[in-house]
């Protein structure tokens, strides 16, 4: 018959015609909360006023004694964490705080069974702080509670406890699951309690730079690419250019402003990551120097290495030949030779073409005489040669062209080729006159084809 919330007075009644103790009850108007002094309650204040009967109804009471007072209470205290939040990821954690909320006052002075109890467990270690340790076994440790009325603040840890020593690795390592339970005056426990599940993680995200390698000549930027990893979970890679000559950053133009470009994921999130840069503006002869920066969901963010540093260079190289020259005609040639030059990066190789004219096949550097144009390696650089006399026919004109690459991958555009006649056979002569052992008595000319 009781009701929650309601506020009750029991006293022993001793009734002249009753021949047994009668309980009696009554029921408070105000269901506000009163002080559990039951000296200050002599009979004089209105309340409303029933006692129970053996058929389990409410009756007026008709007299009273000193009361003993007293309220049913069902309602379960309920917590709230504040501090850290679920799924939430932190790189440090002092305290571990909330609020808890009850239908009665949660720091009665008199009462020392209300409390807050907080539960911290570590799925790398699958063991519970115990206030100094992990163990194995489960174990509530009791939080500070603050304030007062239906709604307090409580902290963990309070007196001799400490923090759980967090640590990190990967994302089992780094999750702990926290709960909380709270206990109020009537002794309702929470159920179930507070739950949440957070990450700690004080390890940072790193980058690398797969494109453009360092210290390297470059034709052109239409891309930066690279890797990243976190212990966690990556969220973002950023990468910015810096033109060391005015020391400037690329944002869509040049500015004394540092300027982070985001990144682009590849199939697999941020492990792989990409920026487009095709449309960079590029000086000959300038040197960049582009950087990457990884950040995870704490987020922690990476420091940014020394970068890597290119020369644009977009001025292409130019290959001479020196033997044959064009139109010359030789009976012997062991080496095609030349020379190449370039004012920036440098000469990377040098590949010539030979098609013979009669049919215009080219030389394939194996044997054989085709109709695809094929460019043979050149040895050295700035001097080159290319080697092969079996390939010369006597009687035929071949066709040579030279083309150098630079260490910017600046490909020369093939001039004129220059040709030459190869003839290794010996010419043969006949004497028609006079004829072989004649006998002449005068002879005016010699002839013979």
């Amino acid at each position: 018959k009781f009701t929650n919330n309601n506020w009750y007075r029991l006293q022993l009644y001793f009734a002249t015609n009753d021949a047994n103790d009668n309980y009696r009850w009554d029921v408070m108007a105000s269901t506000s909360v009163i002080p559990y002094n039951t000296a200050s309650f002599d009979g004089t204040n209105s309340y409303v006023s029933y006692t129970i009967n053996g058929g389990g109804a409410w009756t007026d009471a008709t007299s009273w004694d000193v009361p003993y007072r007293f309220t049913l209470d069902t309602v379960k205290p309920t917590s709230t964490l504040v501090a850290p939040t679920n799924t939430g990821t932190y790189t440090s954690l002092a305290a571990i705080t909330g609020t808890t909320v009850d239908d009665y006052a949660m720091s009665h002075s008199t009462l020392t069974n209300q409390k807050v109890q907080v539960r911290v467990y570590s799925s790398g270690r699958l063991q519970y702080w115990s206030g100094s340790t992990w163990t194995d076994t489960s174990v509530y440790r009791d939080a500070a509670r603050a304030g007062s009325g239906t709604t307090i603040s409580w902290s963990y840890p309070t007196g001799a406890d400490v923090i759980p020593n967090w640590t990190t690795g990967n994302k089992n390592d780094s999750t702990y699951i926290i709960n909380v339970q709270a206990t109020d005056w009537a002794n309702n426990l929470e159920s179930p309690s507070s739950t949440i599940t957070m990450y700690f993680d004080n390890q940072f995200p790193s980058s690398q730079i797969v494109s453009p390698t360092n210290n390297t000549y470059r034709n052109a930027l239409p891309m930066v690419t690279g890797t990243a990893s976190d212990n966690i979970n990556l969220t973002m890679v950023k990468t910015k250019i810096l033109q060391t000559v005015d020391t400037k950053y690329w944002n869509g133009l040049w500015d004394t402003t540092e300027a982070w470009l985001v990144c682009a994921t590849g199939a697999s999130g941020y492990t792989t990551w990409s920026k487009n840069t095709d449309s960079v503006s590029l000086t000959n002869g300038n040197t960049y120097v582009v950087f990457s920066r990884a950040e995870d969901d704490v987020p922690n963010q990476e420091t940014p290495g020394i970068g890597k540093t290119f020369i644009y260079d977009n001025i292409n190289p130019t290959a001479a030949m020196v033997s044959p020259v064009n139109d010359q005609k030789l009976s012997s040639l062991s080496y095609v030779t030349g020379t190449a030059v370039d004012g920036l990066a440098g000469v990377s190789n040098v590949k010539i073409t030979i098609k013979r004219d009669a049919d215009t096949k080219y030389w394939n550097g194996a044997g054989q005489w085709t109709a695809t144009e094929t460019w043979l390696n050149g040895t050295g650089t700035t001097s080159w040669s290319y080697g092969d006399a079996s390939l010369w026919a006597s009687g035929n004109w071949y066709l040579i062209n030279a083309q150098a690459t630079d260490n910017a991958t600046n490909r020369e555009t093939p001039g004129v080729s220059i040709s030459f006649l190869f003839d290794n056979s010996s010419p043969s002569s006949i004497i028609s006159d006079p004829q072989n052992n004649s006998k002449l008595s005068a002879l005016s000319m010699i002839s013979g084809t």
